[in-house]
């Protein structure tokens, strides 16, 4: 939920603060109020695609923060975790800076992130109706989650059991990988070690064929050696 809004120099907004409570709230006023531009500043926070254009006339960059409460949503802690980050007592501060000269800075509780980890977060905290970028509904990868999260108690021993039972087939199948790498592997050593052994009987080695070599290699040895003398003393 989001509790606080604060934009600074952001299109035709020089400075707003918005606090939320409970329940549904309802932005009105006339065309051009600038009702879309802060639905434009939730989704820029939520990791949209920024550029200079949405800083104010005359100023160097626009400010936005955005303080969620994320107690209820069991998803947003878990991809923080993902990137080293977690909520502190359960809210997760959104910063985005734009800056006139096209240099875009963002922030979640504090933490330096690039725009993918703040698109990451952001979508497990806003769904933005309307632009496709964050309805988490055309996200196929969502729907498991969202119908768990549904479904609530209901379902809540038996997704227990099932991602228990899940983890150990994962274990099992690690195991059972590498059972078969190592039979692999003793199978390519027995061939190579039957190649070798063929090789050594196609030989047919005597037991004293080493010592016959030995003595065949200093007789041709030294039948060169009397060769050279010979032809010296012709």
């Amino acid at each position: 939920m989001l509790q606080e809004l604060v934009i600074h120099d952001f299109a035709i907004i020089e400075d707003l603060e918005l606090s939320f409570e409970a329940g549904m709230t309802t932005l009105t006023g006339e065309t051009g109020a600038g009702k879309s531009i802060i639905i434009d500043a939730v989704g820029l926070l939520a990791g949209s695609r920024g550029s200079a254009d949405f800083v104010r006339t005359g100023a160097n960059k626009a400010t936005l923060q955005g303080l969620f409460d994320a107690t209820a949503n069991p998803r947003t802690p878990e991809v923080m975790a993902q990137f080293g980050l977690a909520p502190d007592d359960g809210m997760v501060l959104l910063q985005r800076e734009l800056y006139a000269s096209g240099r875009n800075l963002c922030r979640v509780n504090g933490e330096l992130v690039n725009t993918a980890t703040l698109r990451a977060i952001g979508e497990t905290l806003v769904d933005i109706h309307g632009q496709n970028e964050h309805q988490q509904l055309v996200h196929p990868e969502t729907h498991l989650g969202l119908l768990d999260q549904f479904a609530g108690a209901k379902v809540g021993k038996l997704l227990a059991a099932y991602q228990a039972q899940y983890a150990t087939y994962q274990k099992d199948q690690v195991t059972l990988t590498k059972k078969h790498q190592n039979e692999r592997e003793w199978a390519q050593r027995l061939d190579m070690l039957k190649f070798q052994v063929n090789e050594i009987q196609s030989a047919e080695l005597k037991p004293t064929e080493e010592d016959e070599l030995i003595a065949e290699r200093d007789r041709l040895a030294n039948f060169q050696k009397n060769l050279r003398r010979a032809d010296a003393k012709l």
